[in-house]
């Protein structure tokens, strides 16, 4: 197991960690997925597709490199839009930053950074393929 995946599961465990906490803030605050599409992506690509990624990373399987890319990219982008662009509760900026408010911002920056550092690993991940791996068929 190379470094760059020993990092990546690492990036996950600890997404996941912080991903527990800023649910239980959204859930304080009575901020609920608006839609069954939103439920569904928080349920499948931020919570689940990231530890599918760590677990497909530690098996060897070339399929986890490409998931960990993309569940960490398309989670940033949907936390960006939905805490920082789109109006709503779900707003940063809608959110009293005291008390469990105070967790859910700081918790919404902190998966930001670490699903940026996520993205990163993905694509130094997918770019560093081992040279006895044979190529993905997607």
């Amino acid at each position: 197991m190379t470094n760059f995946v020993r990092w990546a599961i690492v990036i996950v465990a600890v997404h996941a960690a912080v991903v527990a906490v800023h649910s239980a803030a959204h859930a304080a605050l009575m901020i609920l997925p608006g839609t069954a599409f939103d439920a569904a992506f928080i349920g499948g690509v931020i919570i689940l597709a990231p530890i599918l990624a760590a677990v497909l990373l530690a098996r060897r399987s070339a399929l986890g490199r490409p998931l960990l890319f993309l569940s960490m990219f398309a989670s940033c982008g949907y936390g960006a839009v939905s805490h920082y662009v789109l109006p709503g509760p779900d707003n940063v900026a809608a959110v009293a930053p005291n008390g469990i408010g105070l967790i859910f911002v700081a918790t919404t920056a902190l998966l930001a950074v670490i699903e940026g550092a996520g993205i990163a690993l993905g694509f130094v991940l997918l770019r560093n393929r081992p040279a006895n791996a044979p190529e993905p068929s997607y």
